[in-house]
């Protein structure tokens, strides 16, 4: 399966997401895709980060080139819930999953505003500890969510530092 998630149509960012099923047909040994409408996100996006979560059957994306939000949705339910906003915009970041708890976005891009100002390449990393049950305050009261915070305020390096220093970060 693969999970396809916003992008630009027709100039403009889009939420949509499609799940992408390809089978194999035992009895004429042929191939067979399916493209199904999967729950749109709360948010358009575009360069954004994206993981699969295989223990948590999840998929987390966040950033990308115009906005700092994250998301989070399970495969089995097919809609999006808000983690709040990461520390910095993040455009084509590392993410890795490590220890099934831990979510690192490393680096990444930032668009400067104006067309003639050259971006930002981030050398730190912001992370979530999925195991923090802490809902955010943009996560509505009323449905009782329990949703992990983002952690971590550009971890990493430090002005005049040249590599980025894992044991500022918890793993």
């Amino acid at each position: 399966s693969i999970l396809l998630t916003g992008g630009y149509i027709n100039k403009s960012l889009t939420s949509n997401c499609y799940l992408i099923l390809v089978n194999k047909n035992q009895r004429t040994d042929q191939f067979e895709v399916n493209v199904m409408p999967y729950g749109k996100m709360k948010s358009g996006r575009e360069r954004h980060n994206i993981i699969f979560l295989e223990d948590r059957n999840s998929v987390l994306v966040c950033s990308g080139f115009f906005n700092n939000g994250s998301e989070i949705t399970n495969l089995d339910s097919g809609e999006w819930t808000n983690l709040g906003q990461m520390n910095e915009v993040r455009g084509n970041a590392t993410i890795a999953y490590v220890n099934n708890r831990y979510v690192y976005v490393i680096g990444g891009y930032k668009v400067q505003e104006g067309r003639n100002l050259p971006g930002i390449y981030h050398g730190n990393c912001e992370f979530f500890d999925l195991n923090d049950q802490n809902p955010y305050e943009d996560s509505d009261p009323n449905k009782n969510e329990n949703i992990p915070k983002m952690r971590g305020k550009n971890k990493g390096l430090e002005k005049g530092e040249d590599n980025l220093d894992l044991s500022k970060i918890p793993l």
